[in-house]
């Protein structure tokens, strides 16, 4: 047997699916009058089969077949004579490459079938979900529905499986996959039914999304205060802190069970950074989440110094004439992670998105933008004769346990928390006799008005999501524990908590900001510094010496944070702590 009829016969197995669900099909045809459609749970061999198909079929149809084809090509070109077993294994390679053309078109059929269950029912739970498109895949699809897909409840979805929780970067290449079947659901109907269609469909398949990541990191997820926020009337804008690359996944899922007045999801629209989703061509085009999201009508920004503003003023239009919603992380980037000095993941912190303009600031781990947008915003909405704006804050708890920044292993078992304080409602007259400066110094009394309406919304987007999050209530929790380990006296740990207690009631909240920072330090450091912060007990707040030990701190984070190194623990939560040292 020659080369080409070897080439032909070992390619024929990477074709079985394809040609049996084809050869198939008449069958089916037949059968489907008296069969009842498949209900799940669906036959597992067959979904086995069609998980392989998934992973399989791209690579065969686009890459293989031309291949194949290619070498045909180039033995009838060069070899000579042509036989006739050379003709034959051609005339099978030709064939592969018909039934690749009409798989493609079969996924693709598919594809929008599924966008469609996900646009009417995005809270399909999504192993089912996945499992009918393996299925569907598979060499006996049956005739397709989503009758007795099982659902799951935006406020609670619990995929924990009572195991010890570990840490690999299997569930993230999971996860990606899933990324990308899902961004290609949405781009199909974006190309095969119109941009309006497609935009529900993304938004149906964006809230699936965060359930299927959920799902593939064995991670409960639930949801606190949603039930209170009644049908938003108005236009609405989204604030959230941000812990972990797993926020934007999941805020899509977290918020499917808030409506509006006109009784739709929510259609968040997020503010996202430029070099990660345009300039990055992995998630751009090879798993197509830059992509989609840009047909869907999300905001890039361009984080270098001063490019920021054109994306605001971009947002704010959208918010003000388009029926979405815009969402903000108003800290600009992911705060950095917590680890114990056992290993132990501790979420991330919130006080670590500072620069080294903004270490001694207050308010330095708060980009300005967002409260740039809200009064602008509320200028636009002023002149259409609008009277208020929602300011709907979501406090994320968990993520950086799950996926911190700096580590791509996921650990499972993680249960994340979004927590929704009442709705912060900012009433348009707030723009009366105000004016925008564009960023210069204020020369009229309109303008300084401006930037006054400016540090008031500044320090009420703080106050908000240190509100949802708790965040001052974990760090005195936290500290508490931290000193007992490195035998700090009952005492001192009181004059400690007396501190916070005073920070809560006035307007400085240096204790908070400094504990925060030496926590996402290495853990090696912790005692070192906890001890000179106890030792700090006796003095005001307002003392050079708090200045100098958070100037020192901030120091070491913005050099830990640079280097971009991973957690020193990346072994299992159950390992023993002497394995860290």
């Amino acid at each position: 047997m020659g080369v080409l009829s070897w080439v032909a016969f070992v390619a024929l197995f990477f074709y079985l699916t394809p040609m049996a669900r084809l050869a198939s099909r008449p069958l089916r045809a037949l059968l489907a009058i008296p069969q009842a459609p498949m209900r799940l749970p669906m036959n597992t061999i067959l979904v086995k089969i069609g998980r392989w198909e998934y992973l399989l079929g791209p690579f065969r149809d686009r890459l293989l077949s031309i291949i194949l084809l290619t070498i045909v090509v180039f033995r009838w070109l060069y070899a000579r004579p042509l036989t006739q077993e050379t003709l034959l294994a051609s005339s099978l390679i030709v064939f592969y490459n018909l039934l690749a053309i009409i798989t493609i078109r079969y996924r693709d059929g598919v594809r929008l079938k599924l966008a469609e269950v996900a646009r009417v029912q995005s809270n399909i739970h999504p192993e089912d979900f996945f499992s009918l498109f393996y299925i569907s895949l598979s060499p006996w699809p049956p005739p397709f529905t989503s009758d007795g897909l099982r659902t799951v409840q935006y406020n609670e979805a619990d995929y924990r499986t009572g195991e010890e929780p570990i840490r690999k970067f299997s569930p993230l290449v999971e996860a990606s996959l899933a990324t990308s079947s899902l961004a290609r659901m949405a781009m199909m109907s974006f190309k095969r039914v119109g941009p309006e269609y497609g935009r529900d469909a993304f938004d149906g398949l964006a809230r699936l999304w965060g359930s299927r990541v959920a799902q593939i990191f064995k991670a409960r997820l639930t949801v606190v205060g949603e039930e209170a926020i009644a049908p938003l009337e108005g236009k609405t804008l989204l604030l959230f802190n941000h812990k972990s690359y797993l926020d934007f996944a999941l805020n899509f899922f977290a918020l499917g069970a808030i409506h509006t007045a006109a009784g739709r999801h929510l259609r968040p629209r997020f503010i996202a950074a430029k070099e990660h989703f345009i300039d990055n061509p992995l998630l751009y085009s090879w798993i197509g989440l830059g992509k989609v999201i840009d047909n869907a009508g999300m905001i890039f920004i361009n984080r270098k110094k001063g490019k920021g503003w054109a994306a605001m003023e971009e947002a704010a239009k959208k918010l003000v004439n388009k029926d979405v919603e815009i969402a903000v992380y108003p800290q600009g980037t992911r705060a950095y992670f917590m680890e114990s000095p056992s290993g132990e993941r501790l979420d991330a912190g919130y006080y670590t998105t500072f620069n080294k303009m903004t270490w001694d600031k207050p308010l330095g781990h708060i980009k300005p933008g967002t409260a740039n947008l809200i009064l602008d915003t509320l200028i636009a909405l002023r002149a259409q004769g609008e009277t208020k704006l929602n300011i709907l804050t979501v406090g994320i708890m968990g993520t950086a346990i799950a996926g911190p920044k700096g580590s791509f292993k996921i650990q499972t078992q993680a249960e994340i928390e979004f927590r929704i304080p009442p709705l912060w409602v900012i009433p348009t007259s707030w723009a009366d006799g105000i004016e925008n400066p564009r960023g210069e110094e204020a020369q009229n009394p309109a303008q300084r008005l401006y930037q006054q309406r400016l540090e008031e919304i500044h320090l009420g987007i703080n106050q908000r999501l240190l509100e949802a999050t708790q965040w001052h209530r974990y760090l005195m929790d936290r500290t508490e524990v931290e000193l007992e380990k490195i035998s700090i006296g009952a005492e001192d740990r009181s004059a400690i908590q007396k501190i916070f207690a005073a920070s809560l009631d006035g307007q400085d909240t240096t204790p908070f900001i400094l504990i925060d920072r030496i926590f996402s330090l290495s853990p090696q450091l912790w005692e070192r510094f906890l001890r000179l912060f106890v030792s700090l007990k006796e003095q005001k707040v307002e003392d050079p010496s708090w200045r100098a030990l958070l100037q020192e701190v901030s120091e070491r984070v913005l050099t830990r944070r640079s280097s971009n190194f991973p957690p020193k623990s990346e072994q299992s939560p159950e390992e023993s702590p002497e394995k860290n040292d």
